[in-house]
């Protein structure tokens, strides 16, 4: 599958574990966190987002430091 040209690399994404949440890199939060497993029965997190808060044509601006 090509990668989307629109799509940031995970490393911009910030997770904090103690609080089960993903920031994007424009500053939007996830709305979700599941633990779930992936084909080869790896642990895996998913977490989600809202199209319009994180998705491709989202405005970009930096993340809010978080204290």
């Amino acid at each position: 599958m090509p990668r989307d040209p629109e799509a940031s690399d995970l490393i911009r994404f910030t997770i904090a574990w103690e609080h089960q949440d993903v920031t994007c890199p424009i500053g939007a939060v996830s709305r979700d966190w599941r633990n779930a497993g992936s084909a080869d029965g790896l642990p895996i997190i998913q977490a989600t987002f809202k199209m319009p808060d994180c998705g491709p044509g989202a405005p970009a601006q930096p993340p809010t430091p978080v204290a």
